[in-house]
């Protein structure tokens, strides 16, 4: 399925080339934007409209029905970026959407990249080519895609490459190890609406125990699901490991997370009930923004065995991006019946927990059900509260800065060699509150605070022991430290 692009053949140059959304005031905050006054430019606002056809005619409320799509979405990307900057949403047999209509949206003129996505409810079903387009300055661009009886999915391409690994009982695999299984191949699908996709490319003999398509390409850019699955002889899947939601761009290597395939441990992932997961941070929607000011990549959701009250022996079900906010794995199951406990946990881009939500009560998987988990609201602290001890000229030990005689003091406070806040000359303080200028809190990572006091006369004569407080932990709301003392200098 690809995208026919239309624009005009002489566009002009552009300013900006970012997608904003036009409130009724000029105060915002967007994705990439926090609380920016924006000043529009008539003479450089575009406007994108996209058009759709199934099997090659004009879509009805019968042909969208036969393909499992409900809802089309334009997706428009800053060029070369992963996270969309504005999605449009039409019902699928309407046929067309046109940024002109929405008067609260306003588009620069610029260089961006756009895709097609059909759903079926929330979940996507059929996916365009990703493809770049030029949106001209006082002008329009049009582009258009077709999606056919099969829903228009497939992932196959040569943009990126992929690589999978896998073990038997925590061993590489061989042929006996694999047979004692009953797996004879190891695949990497891709879901599409309640099925798999199989890809011809990505099935592996299980004996060989990775695969690594290196330097051939055989995805093709879009977002896509994907799962590892050992398959038995007759083709039937007989394990499977967790569910990942990954984009993919061009000239990108796809890397999936090991499994292991264990013969009659805890393993949770079957097809008996789907999953449905939503998440907050600070009690706010996620944004790709607030994502990266708290070092969260993505979120994953995680079952244990009902016994395993320390949570530490958890197989992950599925993993999303962050942004996303939710994932919602109808109509394909993920779960076997059972009962569990279960977390969700926000990781950062090497896989590191940067924080996590376990849940001690239990929950029931009936067969042939849908699960939907309560909404998980990540906290990270907003302000960072520090106590400052200044030594006593005359005593010795450690007092109130007044009491020491400062009358102003300067610092800085550092996280990993970046500053976050400095400033000069402030009056004398015993505390010191730093507040996060993101709505997603303060970063999790170890903080620094540099700092030292001036006497009445202006000469410095006290200084943090030693020459940085360190060790300041921002973590899950905990600080590791919160005090830190100022030695005085004769």
């Amino acid at each position: 399925m690809g995208l026919v692009l239309d624009t005009p053949a002489t566009p002009r140059s552009s300013r900006w080339g970012s997608v904003l959304a036009r409130a009724a005031t000029t105060t915002l905050l967007l994705s990439g934007l926090t609380a920016c006054y924006i000043e529009p430019l008539p003479s450089n606002e575009s406007s994108i409209s996209g058009t759709w056809t199934i099997d090659s005619a004009a879509p009805t409320a019968a042909s969208c029905n036969a393909v499992g799509i409900d809802q089309v979405e334009l997706v428009i990307f800053a060029e070369g970026d992963v996270t969309p900057m504005l999605r449009l949403r039409q019902a699928c047999s309407v046929g067309s959407i046109d940024s002109r209509l929405s008067p609260e949206v306003f588009i620069y003129a610029g260089d961006y990249e756009v895709v097609f996505e059909g759903y079926s409810g929330a979940t996507r079903v059929a996916q365009s080519e990703r493809a770049g387009v030029r949106l001209p300055a006082n002008d329009h661009a049009r582009v258009s895609t077709n999606f056919t009886g099969g829903g228009g999915f497939d992932p196959r391409g040569s943009d990126a490459t992929l690589a999978a690994s896998w073990t038997i009982d925590g061993f590489a695999p061989s042929s006996a190890t694999c047979n004692a299984l009953g797996i004879t191949d190891i695949r990497v699908a891709f879901q599409n609406g309640a099925t798999y996709y199989e890809h011809p490319d990505l099935v592996f003999p299980c004996s060989v125990g990775n695969a690594d398509t290196r330097p051939v390409g055989v995805i093709r850019t879009g977002t896509w699901t994907l799962q590892v699955q050992a398959l038995d002889a007759s083709g039937a899947i007989v394990a499977m490991g967790m569910s990942a939601t990954l984009t993919v761009t061009p000239g990108s290597h796809v890397i999936m997370d090991p499994i292991d395939f264990t013969g009659g441990a805890f393993n949770p992932l079957g097809s008996d009930a789907t999953v449905e997961s939503s998440w907050q941070l600070n009690s706010r929607t996620p944004t790709a923004d607030s994502c990266y000011a708290v070092g969260i990549d993505r979120v994953r959701f995680v079952l244990f065995a009902a016994s395993d009250v320390a949570f530490e022996n958890g197989v992950v079900v599925f993993q999303e991006m962050c942004a996303t906010g939710r994932r919602d794995s109808r109509p394909m199951p993920l779960v076997r019946a059972g009962t569990y406990l279960w977390a969700l946990e926000a990781i950062d881009s090497t896989g590191v927990i940067v924080t996590e939500y376990s849940e001690m009560g239990t929950i029931e998987v009936p067969t042939a059900s849908h699960i939907q988990l309560p909404v998980v609201d990540f906290q990270f602290p907003t302000t960072l509260t520090i106590g400052l001890d200044w030594q006593s000229g005359v005593a010795g030990g450690y007092t109130t800065c007044s009491g020491a005689g400062v009358a102003t003091y300067s610092y800085t406070l550092r996280r990993e060699g970046s500053i976050v806040a400095t400033a000069d000359a402030r009056p004398c303080a015993d505390l010191i509150s730093f507040n996060s200028t993101d709505t997603a809190g303060f970063t999790p990572g170890s903080y620094a605070l540099y700092f030292e006091g001036f006497n009445g006369a202006g000469r410095k004569q006290w200084a943090v022991d030693p020459t940085e407080c360190t060790g300041i932990r921002v973590d899950n709301n905990e600080l590791a430290l919160d005090t830190c003392g100022a030695i005085f200098t004769p």
